[in-house]
């Protein structure tokens, strides 16, 4: 049983890193894309 408790664990901070990361990502990709005038600025979010 304790075979299986570091693979899980690692999946889970994977999937809690890349959920943390994703927030971070578009609030920066979406404030950046609001403030420049860049073709298709409409069509990203």
């Amino acid at each position: 049983m304790m075979e299986w408790i570091p693979p899980i664990v690692f999946i889970l901070a994977g999937l809690l890193a890349g959920i943390i990361g994703e927030k971070v990502i578009f609030k920066k990709l979406e404030s950046f894309v609001n403030n420049k005038r860049i073709a298709g600025g409409n069509i990203i979010f």
